[in-house]
């Protein structure tokens, strides 16, 4: 295995303080913004590890 000279971060531009109070709607918007960059960022270290990249 390889290693891949590169750190990726992952920002959420959209992300709200977790200790501002919000709506029911908002609050669920903020979850699946949270679920959806962990599932990009899941398949993206599977692919690393698919082509032989190491991946933490």
């Amino acid at each position: 295995m390889k290693e891949a000279p590169v750190i990726i971060l992952i920002r959420n531009k959209l992300g709200k303080v977790l200790e501002e109070k919000l709506a029911i709607d908002e609050r669920e918007s903020e979850i699946c913004n949270a679920l959806s960059i962990g599932s990009a960022v899941e398949h993206m270290a599977l692919m690393a590890t698919a082509l032989g990249l190491g991946s933490l």
